[in-house]
């Protein structure tokens, strides 16, 4: 729905070959220097995110969904070797979560079943 995206597909209406303009869309969406202006904003989003400041007005429910939806975006147009780890991602959302009482609990209670068990929880 972008200006750019409309001529990529006006480009191909004669030949009305969508495998391509497939690619060229994905190619402008990944390696355009707005794609890459738009994954700054994510990373910031993601590295400073911090539920319980009072700037989250949803549920922490919402915060969570939201903060995982940042990562997908992100992650639909970073390059492989740039994509967070599964335990860099739960580092950063514990962190994000750690100001909830509630939820700092739940991750003192993972590592107390870590230390006695020897099995971490998981991202997911």
């Amino acid at each position: 729905m972008t200006d750019t995206g409309r001529a990529i597909v006006r480009d191909h209406a004669k030949d009305r070959d969508a495998q391509v303009v497939y690619a060229k869309l994905q190619k402008l969406h990944t390696n355009s220097t707005k794609a890459k202006m738009n994954s700054s904003d994510l990373l910031t989003c993601i590295t400073s995110a911090k539920l319980g400041t009072g700037n989250w007005r949803g549920t922490t429910e919402s915060f969570i969904t939201h903060w995982q939806n940042q990562i997908r975006l992100n992650e639909r147009v970073c390059a492989t070797i740039e994509l967070f780890s599964d335990g860099q991602k739960k580092t950063m959302l514990q962190n994000a979560v750690n100001p909830i009482d509630q939820l700092a609990a739940v991750k003192q209670n993972v590592e107390i079943e870590r230390t006695k068990t020897g099995i971490d929880m998981t991202y997911e």
